[in-house]
C-alpha cells in the first residue's frame, strides 16, 4: 500500500490524487499525471481559481510543488508603462 501521493488542490479542496511507491508507479510518473490533470483543467473547468499540485508524504507532511495562480489575482495598474508594477516614482 502507498503512503505518498501528489494532490491536485483547487482553492485549497482536493479534487484529484496520485499515489507512488510499492504500487508500482514512480515519484515522478504520479508528478506527471498530476501535472497534466492541473493543464487540462486551468482553462476551462477551473478558470480563474487557484491551483496547487501538493506532495503527500504520509506522517512526514505535505509539500507545495507547484502553485498556479489565476490571471485574475493578478494587479493591474491603469496607465502604468513601467515593466515592473511596483516602481517608486519620484515627482
Amino acid at each position: 500500500m502507498d503512503t505518498s501521493w501528489f494532490e491536485l488542490r483547487v482553492n485549497y479542496e482536493k479534487v484529484a490524487a496520485f499515489s507512488y511507491g510499492p504500487s508500482g508507479q514512480t515519484a515522478l510518473e504520479a508528478y506527471e499525471k498530476a501535472f497534466a490533470l492541473l493543464e487540462v483543467t486551468r482553462a476551462d473547468l477551473y478558470k480563474d481559481k487557484m491551483m496547487q499540485v501538493v506532495d503527500v508524504r504520509g506522517l512526514k507532511g505535505e509539500r507545495i510543488v507547484h502553485d498556479d495562480c489565476p490571471d485574475v489575482l493578478k494587479p493591474v495598474i491603469p496607465n502604468h508603462t513601467n515593466s515592473t508594477p511596483f516602481d517608486l516614482m519620484v515627482l
